[in-house]
């Protein structure tokens, strides 16, 4: 064990022990802050969401129609909210409009993967299909031909293709006696045709799903009128269709401004504990309080990842409880930081913390 011939001489030793500690706060505070701000508070996974809504629909509906709800069944899409876009929702005027945006962008990055479930869903006449990731990737592969085709023969070829996977990955040996690969083919080559239609030649994955889903919607009463070529304007497009009136009374814009602030307030208590632990590693006195920390900070993974959790067990609706658990939540990474901090206060900070108090009662007296 280490001597001492003073108690300064200890208190002295004492205090550069913190040095590690405080690095080390410093370190998951930054963690945390960051975490909030920039990863997403909220994932809702449309997958879940939609397969949902075509059991909601079945019930009420008994005809075999493939609904735009079965284009997003098996697709792994998800949509994301992190901490600055609730900001950015309360800064807006519209945050509707912004909501909106963000969820058609979502869908644009993700296009490629609703068009490959779109086409096998559209051509199998059916949305009751085992799908794997991999092979929606071979029919996205196979859609990729249709962007590049320039004549009938090539697109000919690259509707073979996609057939061709369509058989081999995605129906059983019951579903392909009954299956007619002709008219599939037709199907698919009429998707493509309205596509090219809308956009002057030019094929694309998103322009596909876009181009179909609207023109679906349409038919069936549900949609504006226009043809959409992107999910933004589409998205934008279904939203201005509504009543301003309405929306506003189901989303109160105060709503955002209050998420936002709570959010920022998270983020604020651990950047003060940051800055508190990086500016005290070059301090004489190296101790600080955590205590705002310890109160708030489990907050956001209570929030966004336990209460769902909770709620979806504890709520008798089973469409709410359904719709809960598809939400998932990266706000656990501040959880982890919150026990990591409580661990390294309890068993780091306080045995070094509790005996510098005791030194400066020596050199006091």
């Amino acid at each position: 064990m280490r001597e001492f011939t003073s108690a300064e001489a200890e208190l002295r030793y004492r205090q550069r022990s913190l040095t590690p500690l405080n690095l080390f706060v410093a370190l998951i505070s930054a963690i945390a802050a960051l975490s909030i701000l920039f990863l997403p508070l909220l994932r809702i996974d449309v997958d879940s969401l939609s397969v949902l809504l075509t059991g909601q629909a079945s019930e009420e509906d008994t005809t075999t129609e493939v609904s735009v709800a079965d284009f997003l069944s098996g697709t792994g899409l998800t949509v994301s909210m992190d901490g600055m876009d609730f900001v950015t929702l309360a800064m807006s005027d519209e945050p509707v409009d912004v909501l909106v945006r963000k969820v058609g962008t979502s869908f644009s990055e993700q296009s490629s993967t609703i068009a490959a479930k779109a086409v096998v869903v559209a051509a199998a006449e059916s949305a009751d299909l085992d799908v794997s990731d991999e092979a929606v990737e071979k029919v996205d592969g196979a859609l990729r031909g249709l962007e590049t085709a320039e004549d009938d023969t090539e697109i000919d070829a690259a509707i073979t293709d996609i057939l061709g996977v369509i058989k081999e990955d995605f129906l059983t040996e019951e579903q392909l006696s009954g299956w007619d690969e002709e008219n599939a083919r037709g199907v698919i080559r009429d998707m493509y045709d309205k596509t090219v239609e809308q956009t002057e030649g030019a094929f694309s994955a998103e322009a596909f799903i876009c181009v179909n889903a609207s023109e679906a919607l349409n038919e069936s009463g549900s949609g504006t009128g226009e043809v959409y070529t992107n999910f933004s304007d589409m998205m934008s497009g279904m939203s201005a269709s509504l009543s301003t009136e309405d929306v506003t009374a189901q989303i109160p814009p105060y709503l955002f401004v209050a998420a936002a602030g709570v959010i920022l307030f998270f983020a604020f208590v651990w950047a003060v504990l940051f800055l508190f632990a990086f500016f005290h590693m070059f301090a004489r006195n190296k101790r600080f309080m955590m205590w705002y920390v310890k109160l708030f900070g489990f907050f956001p993974c209570l929030i966004f990842g336990i209460a769902p959790i909770v709620a979806e067990f504890l709520i008798p609706d089973a469409t709410i409880a359904a719709a809960l658990g598809a939400i998932s939540t990266l706000a656990w990474v501040s959880g982890v930081c919150y026990l990591l901090l409580w661990f390294v206060s309890i068993f780091w900070a306080f045995p070094i913390k509790h005996r510098i108090r005791q030194l400066n009662r020596q050199v006091r007296a």
